[in-house]
């Protein structure tokens, strides 16, 4: 399996999570496609949105702060 459908496999999972207010699994899956594919700043973005979803902003800051330094802006 190519990068790419992996990762689409688990956004796809992850976004119909969040349809349905799924907001832990969405996380589950965002982390499994992480987990392999390290260093998608995608990945990242969608993780920060799920984790501040969550109303998890600590958790969420050292993720913005990663994204925003590999963007380097």
């Amino acid at each position: 399996m190519r990068a790419s459908e992996y990762v689409d496999r688990h956004g796809m999972r992850a976004g119909a999570s969040l349809v349905r207010d799924d907001f832990e699994l969405a996380l589950k899956e965002f982390r499994e496609a992480d987990a392999r594919y390290a260093g998608q700043p995608e990945l990242l973005f969608w993780r920060c949105l799920v984790l501040l979803s969550m109303r998890r902003t600590e958790a969420a800051l050292p993720h913005l702060k990663e994204l925003f330094e590999k963007d380097g802006k």
